[in-house]
């Protein structure tokens, strides 16, 4: 189960330009799951960054996944230009693919690399994180519907700038909830925690402080 959704993830978890990184974390589940995250390249300069998770475990999740991985990948292949557009159409395929019995949270990050500017589009997604040079965190939460809502259907946005050396991350809301080894959750606060005590390190090894810290949790 692992090996297939992993399939439908980006083959590199690193990007690094001039002026952008990114680092991405996934561990593959040992039952069907409905994590997925992307990265993509826009026209512009401009990159976008998906993090989704499909409510329930299961083949079905699994099958929303992949139709919606499957579906971003025809959107931008098409020259996506728009993101909320994007997050609109995909609703639509949820709606096909689960008839009703899935919904999935979406984040879409949208980055300009040039000026640092940020939006982020939440479709029920939980908020995203910001860590400036000063060391400590901003959350950032925007309302929103998760893919699958049948009427009524809108994305939250909020938006920012990223100075040099800031940081966010977008992740799913199945990490907060982690438990830990003495049976307690690992929860927003200690999550926040975790992120700015990474402040002083390079992206890389702070992300892989975080991820074998979430393993000993698990």
């Amino acid at each position: 189960t692992g090996a297939v959704q992993t399939g439908f993830l980006p083959e590199n978890s690193e990007i690094s330009t001039p002026k952008f990184q990114l680092v991405g974390v996934y561990k593959p589940a040992d039952a069907c799951g409905g994590d997925w995250w992307w990265h993509e390249p826009l026209p512009g300069g401009r990159h976008v960054v998906m993090v989704g998770d499909v409510t329930g475990h299961g083949p079905g999740p699994a099958m929303v996944t992949a139709a919606v991985a499957t579906a971003f990948r025809v959107l931008t292949e098409n020259g996506l230009q728009d993101v909320q557009r994007g997050l609109e159409m995909l609703n639509q395929e949820v709606l096909r693919v689960a008839k009703g019995k899935y919904h999935m949270t979406m984040a879409a990050l949208e980055i300009d690399e040039a000026t640092g500017h940020w939006i982020f589009y939440s479709a029920g997604a939980p908020p995203i994180l910001s860590l400036a040079a000063s060391g400590k965190h901003r959350v950032h939460f925007c309302a929103g519907a998760p893919l699958g809502t049948h009427t009524g259907f809108e994305t939250g946005r909020t938006e920012g700038v990223l100075h040099p050396s800031d940081r966010l991350i977008v992740y799913t809301d199945g990490i907060p909830e982690i438990q830990q080894m003495n049976g307690n959750v690992l929860g927003m606060r200690r999550f926040a925690q975790n992120f700015e005590r990474a402040r002083g390190k390079q992206l890389r090894d702070a992300a892989a402080d975080a991820k074998a810290a979430l393993a000993l949790r698990t």
